[in-house]
């Protein structure tokens, strides 16, 4: 055979050196990675919706009971003390080990109906083997759940394959359109981006009565900064010399008035009254500084906030260097604040109609393109998974509408929310932020929650359009689209979410009850100043306040 032709051997050994392969069953992850390989580079997932003449899908009858047990009985003998693999794996295991001289197109079409069964089967019992590392629960350590998620936290891979190669990570929802690879797991994904993806575990406040995870959520939405001036861009040179100065420029967003703190104790004091129990705490992108977050974090902590999630600013060094925008994200666990910052990955660049939109001609002359003066490190995703409400993923505003590598990573882990952090006029179903939250809601099946600072909001006026005070948009797979408006005199907007149980099926056949069930927008409730006016719930289809 022709060294060139790729085959199942090659595609192994591209993994392990030929001496291990028999060591990959040890562990789930790995057998997926290889079987993820086979199938994207083949598209042999194609089979299990369109079978080759003769032959049918599913093999035999009871094939997703009989894969569904194979991956619970292999992840529990996965010791320790290990014990010997399950029947089914075995055999499928060594019809694919028997099958390394086989070429890569004999799978394309079905032709080796024999292998092509193998290595569907091998990918879904390695995917029933790792169902629950994508939720947030209480691992028995020592167990492979606790080694699982452990490997997860250092490499950003379940797998013990090289990271450079190949990365597997929990999946939490899945969809239904089209047919692709991610069609045929509902617990793993697999995906070969250099994006780095860190993973952190929280807990939310509190339990019910009975012990179990809570029905509902709250998430507290602080509109910073109120007011925005033009004065607030300011032109910088930036460090690229060369760039022609006629035609761009730099600026930086830099707010008048700093981080109001009593204004922030006082939202939190407003949303402690209506529940106890403050799970996420939100300000948009830029409304900090890195030299307020202690004392932010302090007020957080104060009032029971479990995660603290805020956009920060940090100011270039001198006028011919870059500065930096990212999101922050605090934990409090075990009576500390765990932190994570994400970089933004593409700068806003303001050109002549939204400088015009926003009012801005006085600081920023419309003739040239305004770029936004911030570095542009590696690209960098965290996910934190939280316990009862499922993996949360933070991106800040340009970073919503790329459809780039990040985007593509949102797609194979299918996080149960995504959390946009904007510095944007207001968040109405008509414009482009509802636009790419209904591209994420539809898959993989996230729920979306954009926020911008009220002062952006009321900033944007074009032509024809009065102020706007709808500071947030909410948008998810089974309700839709929710706009959320702050009330004339309030400080903050409390979020009441609540989940929504749903079968997921995958394209081989297997129901699966949600894990980690969808969230659902249920309450929206305005928080104003203690004795000044009562704090009142309002149902989400009333959601908006006047624009």
């Amino acid at each position: 055979m022709s060294d060139d032709v790729r085959t199942i051997g090659s595609v192994i050994e591209s993994l392990v050196p030929a001496g291990r392969w028999e060591a990959m069953p040890e562990w789930p992850p790995d057998v997926f990675a290889l079987t993820a390989l086979l199938l994207n580079e083949t598209e042999a997932y194609l089979l299990v919706v369109s079978p080759p003449p003769g032959k049918v899908w599913p093999p035999t009858s009871g094939w997703a009971a009989m894969v569904r047990q194979g991956g619970r009985d292999w992840a529990a003998r996965l010791g320790p003390p290990a014990e010997a693999l399950p029947d089914l794996v075995a055999e499928a295991w060594q019809v694919l080990e028997q099958a390394s001289e086989v070429p890569l197109d004999e799978l394309t079409q079905g032709g080796r109906w024999d292998v092509c069964l193998a290595v569907l089967t091998l990918h879904a019992l390695a995917d029933e083997a790792c169902a629950g590392l994508g939720t947030s629960r209480r691992r028995v350590a020592g167990s492979f759940e606790s080694r699982a998620w452990q490997r997860l936290r250092e490499t950003g891979s379940l797998s013990r394959l090289p990271t450079g190669r190949v990365k597997i990570v929990p999946k939490t929802h899945l969809t239904l359109g089209g047919i692709n690879l991610r069609s045929v797991s509902r617990h793993l994904a697999s995906y070969t981006s250099r994006v780095e993806v860190t993973w952190g575990q929280a807990r939310a406040n509190g339990a019910s009565p009975s012990g179990e995870p809570r029905a509902t959520y709250s998430v507290l939405l602080v509109p910073w900064p109120r007011e925005v001036r033009s004065a607030d861009f300011q032109r910088t040179d930036g460090p690229l010399l060369e760039m022609d100065q006629t035609g761009f420029g730099f600026f930086q967003f830099h707010p008048h008035q700093p981080l109001d703190l009593a204004y922030v104790e006082t939202a939190l004091q407003g949303a402690y009254r209506q529940t106890p129990a403050l799970d996420l705490m939100l300000l948009p992108e830029a409304a900090a500084l890195p030299a307020e977050l202690g004392q932010l974090e302090e007020l957080a902590a104060k009032y029971g906030v479990v995660s603290l999630t805020t956009g920060v600013r940090e100011p270039a060094p001198s006028p011919t260097s870059l500065g930096r925008s990212y999101a922050h994200m605090g934990l409090w666990s075990e009576g500390r604040w765990q932190r994570v910052q994400v970089d933004k990955h593409h700068r806003w660049g303001l050109d002549a109609n939204q400088i015009r939109q926003y009012h801005l001609s006085g600081a920023l002359p419309p003739s040239r393109l305004w770029w936004e003066a911030i570095q542009i490190p590696r690209r960098r995703l965290h996910i934190l998974d939280m316990e009862g409400v499922g993996p949360i993923a933070v991106l800040i505003c340009e970073d919503l509408a790329r459809l780039d590598a990040v985007a593509d990573v949102l797609r194979f882990v299918g996080p149960t929310l995504v959390l946009a952090l904007l510095l944007d006029g207001p968040q109405l179903g008509t414009r482009w932020s509802s636009r790419y939250a209904s591209v994420l809601a539809d898959d993989p099946g996230a729920s979306v929650l954009t926020l911008t600072s009220l002062g952006m909001a009321k900033r944007s006026r074009p032509p024809g359009h009065p102020p706007s005070r709808i500071i947030a948009l909410w948008k998810d797979p089974s309700r839709g689209l929710h706009e959320i408006g702050i009330g004339r005199g309030a400080l903050a907007v409390l979020l009441t979410l609540g989940k929504q149980a749903k079968t997921a099926w995958t394209a081989d056949g297997r129901g699966h009850e949600d894990s980690a069930p969808r969230l659902v927008l249920q309450s929206v409730t305005q928080i104003y100043p203690h004795r000044s006016r009562a704090a009142h719930s309002m149902p989400t289809q009333a959601a908006s306040a006047p624009r």
